[in-house]
């Protein structure tokens, strides 16, 4: 498994996980630096609420990207993967090709199960 395939398996896991931990920091840090409020566990951190802020805030937008990715590339793939018709599948082969560059490996033994139910060829 090379690093690429490593990516797709994990982008939207890391989708969800950066999405979460960045939405509770920022909200965290926006707590201690807005409302002046102390937070039990991280008060010795000290001046150091802005870089928290700016840190979770980008690793917010990471994860909601990522995550936003990994969900429309899998729904795309079923729409256009699992229609009634063989001519609207080999019309759409192209654009099944594209996504599957960042979907994980399973997704392209889908594809293959796919055509020989159509009876499409290589």
């Amino acid at each position: 498994m090379n690093l690429r395939e490593i990516g797709n398996v994990l982008k939207l896991p890391l989708g969800i996980v950066g999405t979460v931990a960045g939405a509770i920091f920022t909200g965290i840090s926006s707590y201690a630096l807005f409302y002046e409020g102390e937070v039990p566990l991280l008060k010795d951190i000290g001046d150091w609420w802005w870089w928290v802020l700016i840190i979770s805030a980008v690793v917010l937008i990471a994860g909601a990207y990522y995550l936003g990715d990994g969900i429309w590339r899998r729904r795309k793939f079923k729409a256009l993967v699992y229609n009634k018709k063989r001519s609207e599948f080999i019309k759409n082969e192209k654009e099944i090709y594209g996504l599957l560059t960042g979907l994980p490996k399973k997704y392209r033994e889908i594809v293959d199960k796919r055509k020989k139910e159509l009876k499409i060829k290589e």
